[in-house]
Formats: C-alpha cells, sequence, structure tokens
C-alpha cells in the first residue's frame, strides 16, 4: 500500500512538472509573438507552431488564445496581492517599505511580461486590471481605519496609478534605478497619502 501511494505521488510530481514545462513552452512562444505582431492579432496555431506542440496539448490547458492571456495576467496579478498579503504590521519596522518593496520586487521578476503585455502591441485593459485590483485591495484593507472614507477610493487609485506608472517608466529605461529606491521613492508617496486619508 505505502509503495502503492509513493508511486502515485511520484506520478503526480511528474505529470504537475510536465503541465508546469508545456505551459511554459506555451507563454513562451506566446510572449516570442507578441514581440512581433498586436495581441488581437495572435492564433492558436501559432502559438502551438512555436511552441512544436500539438493544438490537442494547447486546448488541454487552455480554452483559446483569451483565456491564456486572461491567466498570465491574473498570475502577474495574485502574485502582487499574495506579496501584499505576506505583510505583518506587528513586525512592521519604522524607515522600512516592506509592501513597496515586494510589490516591486514581484513586478520586477514579471518585468518582460509587463513590459510586453502593456506595450505597444498589448492589451489595452491590462493597466486599469492591475491597478483596479490593487486599488480595490487596499480599499477594503483600509476602509474600517480611517474616519474620512470619500477621500479614501480616490487616493488610492491615484497613489496606485502614479506608483505603477513609476514602475514601468523606470522599466523602460536604458539605465533603470534598483528596487530598493523605487521602493523609497513610492514610500514617501505612501506617507503623504496617508496623512491625506487621515491613517496613521
Amino acid at each position: 500500500y505505502q509503495k502503492a501511494e509513493v508511486s502515485a505521488m511520484n506520478l503526480s510530481g511528474e505529470q504537475n512538472r510536465s503541465v508546469r514545462f508545456t505551459k511554459s513552452r506555451i507563454k513562451s512562444a506566446f510572449f516570442s509573438l507578441l514581440e512581433e505582431k498586436d495581441i488581437n492579432k495572435i492564433y492558436v496555431a501559432e502559438i502551438v507552431r512555436k511552441a512544436d506542440i500539438s493544438r490537442a496539448t494547447f486546448y488541454l490547458h487552455y480554452l483559446d488564445v483569451n483565456d491564456l492571456i486572461q491567466q498570465i495576467e491574473n498570475e502577474i496579478i495574485m502574485s502582487i496581492i499574495a506579496k501584499i498579503s505576506e505583510f505583518d504590521e506587528n513586525t512592521y519596522v519604522d524607515g522600512e517599505f516592506p509592501i513597496a518593496k515586494g510589490v516591486f520586487d514581484i513586478m520586477n521578476s514579471y518585468a518582460k511580461e509587463l513590459k510586453l503585455l502593456l506595450g505597444a502591441h498589448g492589451d489595452i485593459t491590462f493597466h486599469s486590471r492591475i491597478q483596479g485590483s490593487l486599488s480595490a485591495l487596499f480599499v477594503c484593507l483600509l476602509q474600517d481605519r480611517i474616519s474620512d472614507k470619500e477621500k479614501l477610493e480616490p487616493a488610492i487609485v491615484f497613489l496606485f496609478g502614479g506608483v505603477f506608472n513609476m514602475f514601468l517608466d523606470n522599466l523602460n529605461k536604458e539605465s533603470p534605478l534598483p528596487t530598493e529606491t523605487l521602493a523609497l521613492i513610492a514610500n514617501r508617496y505612501l506617507r503623504a497619502t496617508n496623512s491625506i486619508i487621515g491613517l496613521e
């Protein structure tokens, strides 16, 4: 029984690795095409040819190209939200900026994807989806902690729009600033916004 259980676990692990490998090839092929053409002109046939897989394999993981795009974008957004969720104010040290640095680190790990998805050939709705998701998250986290709730949503939307555009602008520079420096600058804006909405 134990041997069968171990074999099943090994098989499951191999299958998971195989799925990750296949999806990685599909994504790599998609982004390679996105470097060359508009996102709405990329088709499954091109992706499977470049990834060297069958159409059936593609459809095991994605409904169509739009589903692939949505899953990629959702992964990026959820990774940022997961990093923010790790923050523990009980262990916060004054003068540090863990949320800003964590968000920039995650976005930096998706630098190529963000650059292409938000570039000239990319998805025109993705920018507003990221900003909207993060703004909604912080409104939810902070709404019970401030007295003037009318100021909260516009302040958060303004802040994250500015911080996100700062990251994108830095991403496209020949000599981008280090993540640490960007986080320090963003943290100054965070402090100013805290003052506006009445949050310590």
